[in-house]
C-alpha cells in the first residue's frame, strides 16, 4: 500500500497546479497581461540553445557533486576534519 501512495505527493501537487492555472486564464498575469499577447519572440534555434545550455550546465554540476560525494565518502568519516568547537569539546582545546 506503501508503495503505490508513493506518486500521490506529485499527483497532487501538478493537480494544484492546473487548477491554479486554469482558473487564471483568460490572464497571464491578472488583469495585467492576457494570455494572448503573453507569448515570446525567441526563434526555435534560440530556444534550442538556452535549454541545451542549461542542460549541459546541470549536467556539469551533477558530475561535480557525484565526483566529491564518491571522494568524501571514500574518504571515510575519520578522515574529514570538521572545524567546529562542539566537535572539540572534551579534548582539552581550547578554542576562543
Amino acid at each position: 500500500m506503501a508503495l503505490w501512495s508513493l506518486p500521490l505527493p506529485w499527483i497532487a501537487i501538478e493537480a494544484g497546479w492546473f487548477m491554479t492555472e486554469f482558473g487564471r486564464q483568460p490572464w497571464a498575469i491578472q488583469d495585467i497581461l492576457p494570455t494572448y499577447s503573453a507569448h515570446s519572440a525567441l526563434t526555435t534555434g534560440q530556444l534550442a540553445f538556452s535549454l541545451i545550455m542549461i542542460v549541459g550546465l546541470y549536467t556539469l554540476f551533477l558530475i561535480a557533486e557525484v565526483y566529491l560525494m564518491q571522494k568524501y565518502a571514500r574518504l571515510g568519516r575519520a578522515r574529514c576534519r570538521v572545524n567546529n568547537r562542539r566537535s572539540n569539546r572534551g579534548k582539552g582545546e581550547n578554542h576562543v
